[in-house]
């Protein structure tokens, strides 16, 4: 009789903690632009759990993918990403940009969190924002002064340059509320303690040249567009075949890929800053 108690008490307590790891995770599928950097601040997460969740041996993922995030449930990682925000009321001059900076948010944030499929406003959209009690909350600056390295600090830079994404382009520009290619990974580097010259070639030259095959998240790419035949354009790689860098054309912050599309031909190299 005890023995069959014990065994009753052993299976309820395995039950209970299947129901609460199953509640403390989630079962995505990766979608075209998905990277880990971009899953990890979405969910609340980092790129070691996820990982290490789904026994992960690289940082490349594939489209349809079926990933396990740790930590959160899908409901959680939405009512968390909701929780504590407002409704506004688009006006006349508004854009996407000047709406992300107000309420100290990204682009990327913001259509997410509206399902906004394009970056078209109407007068009287409502928008869900982060609260704030002041119109013009300053975006958050990291103000570290560690070295960059495989470590936490490579991947405080993915952090922070996406932080930046939709930011307009200015040429000359490298203040935090626009920049052109090399000021923005300048702007960047600075805010881990790190003075990069605002020019791309010599940023080039700064650093340890690496080889295609060895980019990790955190590394500077360069490219020779528009006809060039010397290095005009920088970004900052983000892992899976993607960079983030300030585009004249698109006249934004964005992600690209360098291995298909516009780049893939013009790629010139890339360096580690250490």
């Amino acid at each position: 009789m005890a023995m069959n108690l014990k065994k009753t008490l052993a299976t309820l307590t395995l039950s209970v903690f299947l129901l609460q790891t199953s509640a403390l995770a989630a079962t995505i599928t990766v979608k075209s632009g998905d990277n880990l950097w971009l899953l990890a601040r979405r969910y609340n997460t980092t790129v070691e759990a996820i990982k290490k969740a789904n026994n992960l041996k690289s940082e490349a993922l594939k489209p349809g993918q079926k990933l396990v995030i740790p930590g959160k449930s899908t409901a959680t990682a939405v009512s968390r990403s909701t929780s504590g925000n407002s409704v506004y009321i688009v006006k006349a001059g508004d854009t996407l940009w000047d709406l992300a900076k107000k309420f100290n948010m990204s682009v990327d944030e913001l259509k997410r969190i509206n399902n906004l499929k394009s970056d078209n406003l109407s007068l009287g959209q409502k928008l869900v924002v982060k609260k704030t009690t002041s119109r013009n909350t300053p975006r958050p600056k990291t103000k570290s002064t560690k070295k960059v390295s495989r470590g936490g600090g490579r991947e405080e830079v993915v952090k922070i340059a996406l932080g930046y994404l939709g930011t307009p382009y200015q040429w000359g520009a490298s203040s935090g509320s626009a920049f052109d290619c090399s000021g923005f990974t300048a702007f960047v580097y600075r805010q881990v303690g790190i003075n990069l010259p605002h020019n791309s070639r010599a940023q080039y030259a700064t650093g340890e040249k690496i080889d295609r095959s060895e980019l990790s998240p955190g590394d500077l790419v360069f490219f020779k567009t528009q006809g060039s035949s010397v290095i005009n354009h920088v970004g900052i790689y983000i892992g899976n075949g993607q960079f983030i860098h300030a585009s004249s054309g698109k006249d934004r912050v964005i992600i690209s890929s360098i291995s298909e599309g516009y780049y893939a031909s013009r790629y010139a190299g890339a360096v580690r800053i250490r």
